[in-house]
């Protein structure tokens, strides 16, 4: 049963799920939510604004290029115009521990040692594991941010 409204429901099941590249992302009838694999746990990334129309509820959603793209109406089959005129583009970034290399979501020697051969041998610089490793934010990796990593794994 899918949420219609305040009191009633559509028969059928109409979430959706999507991945950002590293957690799976799937709907329910008013939120999106993220889903860890590694950890079992789902932690919610966006209730959107569904006061478009009376009872609007999420009939589908996507991932794309740094957005969510979610089409909200009343009832489950909807026209092309209708989807153009209630879906809403949201910015979406997924969220990353910096320094979290190997994505265990924790900061270890494994990220240093990591960290190590990307100031050597370079990474790509759109990439997630760039984004953890460019621990200072000035768009490159350089022994400032193994130094930073280091410091942290000694508690310092």
């Amino acid at each position: 049963m899918w949420r219609a409204g305040r009191d009633s429901f559509w028969n059928g099941f109409y979430s959706r799920l999507s991945s950002d590249g590293e957690k799976l992302l799937f709907s329910t009838s008013d939120t999106i939510y993220s889903y860890d694999v590694k950890t079992n746990r789902a932690t919610q990334v966006v209730k959107p604004s569904l006061s478009a129309g009376n009872y609007f509820s999420i009939f589908g959603f996507m991932y794309s290029d740094g957005h969510l793209i979610v089409d909200r109406f009343n009832k489950p089959n909807f026209t092309a115009e209708a989807k153009l005129q209630y879906q809403i583009k949201l910015r979406y970034t997924a969220p990353i521990l910096v320094g979290d290399l190997n994505r265990d979501h924790k900061i270890t020697s494994a990220d240093a040692r990591k960290l190590i051969r990307f100031d050597v041998y370079g990474a790509e610089d759109t990439s997630i594991e760039f984004r953890t490793a460019d621990i200072n934010e000035d768009d490159r990796i350089s022994t400032v941010d193994v130094r930073w990593l280091l410091l942290k794994l000694i508690d310092v």
